[in-house]
């Protein structure tokens, strides 16, 4: 039961992280690009392509892409009045964090809460005095078991460091 869930988790995981089909958007000079919308803004559109991200204004796109990809952000931009805010923008190096990094980030918080809340059923299976010590002092009592019954921790201290080893990557990728 505890690697079917486990297996469940990773497929979930994987699955966030895999790219979107990519597509291929022409401009009025006749380049092609492949990538992915990341996002729309206004009249701008965000590209993930394999060179890297890149902003392009829709009017930069000929008629055939602009029809088939942006119709709705046209129709949308035309309606809207111009931003007149004087409120400061984001910095044009400073990126959002896509949705694979996030989905990383998730899944190791997941991962971290799993372990942790299977410990605590692990310390519980061995006796309630170690249930309720790993409750109230998860560190210094986690360590103690994982020492005394490693039989019983590895598992929960293992799917624990995953959690804390896809944190640690997403946090390193969203730099």
């Amino acid at each position: 039961m505890k690697y079917a869930m486990l297996s469940i988790i990773m497929l979930v995981a994987v699955a966030t992280l895999l790219p979107a089909s990519a597509e291929t958007f022409t401009l009025k000079d006749g380049k092609a690009i492949d990538g992915t919308i990341l996002r729309t803004s206004g009249s701008k559109v965000t590209l993930k392509t394999k060179s890297g991200v890149s902003t392009y204004d829709i009017l930069q796109f000929d008629e055939k892409t602009r029809v088939e990809h942006f119709r709705n952000i046209e129709a949308t931009e035309r309606t809207q009045p111009k931003r007149t805010s004087t409120a400061p923008r984001a910095n044009p190096g400073e990126s959002t964090p896509s949705k694979a990094v996030l989905g990383l980030m998730i899944a190791g918080v997941v991962f971290c809460v799993i372990g942790s809340l299977w410990l605590i059923v692990a310390g519980f299976a061995e006796s309630v005095g170690w249930g309720i010590a790993l409750i109230l002092f998860n560190g210094l009592a986690g360590l103690a078991f994982l020492i005394l019954h490693w039989d019983r921790a590895k598992s929960p201290v293992l799917t624990y460091i995953l959690g804390i080893a896809l944190i640690i990557a997403a946090s390193l990728l969203g730099k």
